[in-house]
């Protein structure tokens, strides 16, 4: 997830204000800003994708589709999943009532195994990002006014091609127009 990250640093300057989500961020969080990683995408196909109930979008290369998930799946929290045709890459996009409480919500990740936890401001949105290296996945947390977690979870990320594409995408997150 470091080497996300920073590939994603390197291009980062400012940030956009977006009321729905609730801390404010540390002055050593990493920033990182759509407008300068875009770029990257040129050659790549792909579009925006939007979610009208979270007031978010963010962009996937064409190879990814949305996938229906079980109402148990919806139960627990998931509001989209999206998936390569080959099933090589994934991102659960889930939104959970936490009672406000950010930092047991950290707490409990690490106890399950969450670790490399970095404060970032992704399109001006205060998160947290964190690996789960027993389930090869990357996660960004963004706490939200209402008291829930927003969650973006991506993986694999042991394959570089697809954590490089998949740190673009995490990239684009951002309050939708």
């Amino acid at each position: 997830m470091k080497k996300l990250i920073a590939l994603l640093m390197m291009v980062c300057l400012a940030v956009m204000p977006f009321d729905a989500f609730a801390e404010a961020a540390p002055e050593d969080a990493v920033v990182i800003n759509w407008e300068d990683v875009s770029a990257m995408t040129e050659g790549v196909e792909g579009d925006f994708w939007y979610n009208e109930d979270l007031g978010l979008k963010f962009w996937l290369p064409t190879g990814f589709q949305e996938i229906e998930f079980t109402q148990e799946q919806a139960d627990q929290g998931i509001v989209n999943l999206y998936a390569t045709s080959d099933n090589d890459a994934a991102i659960a996009v889930s939104y959970v009532d936490i009672g406000g409480d950010f930092d047991a919500f950290l707490s409990q990740m690490a106890e399950n195994g969450a670790s490399d936890f970095e404060e970032d401001v992704i399109n001006g949105l205060y998160g947290v990002s964190f690996t789960m290296k027993d389930t090869d996945t990357a996660v960004v947390a963004f706490p939200t006014e209402a008291g829930a977690v927003l969650t973006y979870t991506i993986a694999p990320v042991s394959n570089e091609v697809i954590a490089t594409a998949l740190a673009i995408i995490l990239a684009s997150i951002q309050p939708a127009e």
